[in-house]
Formats: structure tokens, sequence, C-alpha cells
């Protein structure tokens, strides 16, 4: 759990700078949640809910989870504006659709 932690608190700060330099909405309403689409394979190791758990904790901002699975649904909502946050390791040879 020390490990997850460590890894959750890094991603957490990552997550932090790529949300703060989000435009698609108001000011007022992205300080109030983050919306986010998530790799399926952290949520299912409940990685994501503890990230997501302490950042609401140092922020006191929600975290709105829209979308956990595939890389193409997560590359989907994000061009689609459905979501502030995108978290996915690197592909290989697979590609989301451009």
């Amino acid at each position: 759990m020390q490990r997850i932690g460590r890894v959750a608190a890094a991603v957490g700060t990552a997550a932090v700078a790529v949300v703060l330099g989000a435009g698609s909405r108001p000011e007022a309403e992205q300080a109030r949640s983050v919306r986010v689409a998530v790799i399926g394979g952290m949520t299912m190791t409940e990685m994501w809910q503890e990230i997501s758990r302490m950042y609401e904790q140092e922020t006191g901002e929600r975290v709105e989870l829209v979308v956990t699975g595939v890389r193409s649904d997560l590359a989907e909502a994000m061009q689609a504006g459905r979501v502030d946050l995108l978290t996915m390791h690197s592909g290989g040879r697979q590609r989301c659709r451009p």
C-alpha cells in the first residue's frame, strides 16, 4: 500500500498540473470538480480510487470518474470534451483514433 501511496502522490501531482491547464470549462466549475477518464487497470486495482481520494482530501475538489476502460473509450471521451483529465499508459502497436 505504501508503494501505491507514492505512485498516487506522483500521479496526483501530475493530475493537478494538467487540470490547472484545462480550459474547456468555466473557471468556477473547474474549481469544484475534475472530470476524468482512467485506464481500466488503474480502477480495477483500486489505484485510481486512492489517487482521487488523496487529491480530493488535499484540494477540496471533487473527482468525477466519467469513463474507465480501454484506451479508445478514454480517447473518445477526451476528444468529445467530456473529461478534463485523461490517464492511460502509452500504447505499443494499438492506436486510438486520431
